[in-house]
């Protein structure tokens, strides 16, 4: 038995945006996989709880709070990785982003005169009458009035 192993058997956390499920198992937190061609919507919005180096570079972990179009589904409430190393997004999110809620949308494919295409994103910070809480379930976002009336 490794020690890492070991590790894991003992209760202990994977950094880097590992959590603890189920019966004391470690699954790690799975990186958002954009579409192969650009879809009419492909995009993921949630808070960004940490920013961390891998080894490609720096990533986000999002805990969802919505998402479409995307090759794998990420439901609300979970946490997803972001790859950050994307010329179209490296330097666009940092510390200064962790607690805030963030929109990534992937356009489209961009093909330079070098030939080495690459993917087009577009980053909003989502305003707080659009922002849904993980808790909430239904993936819609919904706009709250001051007046709105509470169920309890």
């Amino acid at each position: 038995m490794s020690r890492a192993e070991e590790l894991r058997g003992a209760g202990a956390t994977v950094l880097g945006g590992a959590k603890a499920e189920g019966a004391g198992g470690i699954t790690a937190t799975p990186f958002v996989t954009w579409p192969k061609s650009a879809p009419p919507t492909a995009w993921i919005e949630g808070t960004v709880e940490e920013l961390w180096e891998g080894k490609y570079g720096t990533n986000a972990t999002l805990v969802v709070t919505n998402s479409g179009g995307l090759a794998d589904e990420h439901r609300v409430g979970d946490k997803a990785n972001v790859g950050l190393s994307s010329a179209t997004l490296k330097d666009r999110v940092t510390e200064e982003h962790i607690g805030e809620c963030l929109h990534f949308e992937f356009l489209s494919w961009v093909e330079p005169a070098n030939g080495n295409r690459y993917r087009q994103f577009e980053i909003q910070v989502v305003p707080e009458a659009l922002r849904r809480s993980a808790s909430s379930g239904n993936g819609v976002a919904e706009l709250l009035e001051d007046d709105d009336e509470l169920p309890f």
